[in-house]
């Protein structure tokens, strides 16, 4: 799905798409940086890597650790080809994780989402990815207009 939005947006290089596809496979395996060099192209090894979460420890001991950790890491990346490339799908992979949990009714995540969003696209803005901005910014109104109410009950 992460491919579909890159598509989408007009992202047609091999090494974003190839990044997009293995986007969590650091995260979420035993593979190594190492091991994916040996296999794929370098420049989308390269995206994975700077869109991998840090692991959990002494410096990063919860998501809002993770997220202060990541947005760091985002807002201080140049404007050049290999950044952009990684910021690329790591918007995609937020567009996709938001419009998966407001589709499905996942009220939890939205408003982890929604919490998280004004910092996020603070660290990801970037003139060249704004088609991916955009489409982020709308999906956030929709989840606003969506869980307004429950934000009222929440905080009103």
């Amino acid at each position: 799905m992460v491919v579909e939005v890159l598509l989408d947006a007009g992202f047609v290089d091999a090494a974003t798409l190839q990044a997009a596809l293995l986007h969590d496979v650091l995260e979420d395996t035993q593979a190594s940086e190492h091991l994916l060099a040996e296999m794929f192209y370098r420049p989308a090894v390269d995206a994975v890597v700077v869109v991998t979460d840090p692991p959990k420890g002494p410096d990063c001991p919860n998501r809002k650790a993770k997220v202060a950790i990541m947005n760091r890491r985002f807002a201080g990346l140049p404007e050049d080809e290999k950044a952009l490339r990684a910021l690329a799908v790591k918007l995609a992979d937020r567009i996709v994780n938001q419009e998966f949990a407001l589709a499905n009714g996942e009220k939890r995540k939205a408003l982890m989402y929604l919490n998280e969003h004004p910092a996020f696209v603070a660290s990801v803005r970037r003139p060249s990815l704004q088609v991916l901005v955009s489409r982020l910014e709308r999906g956030y109104q929709e989840a606003l207009d969506t869980y307004r109410q429950v934000e009222v009950g929440l905080y009103g």
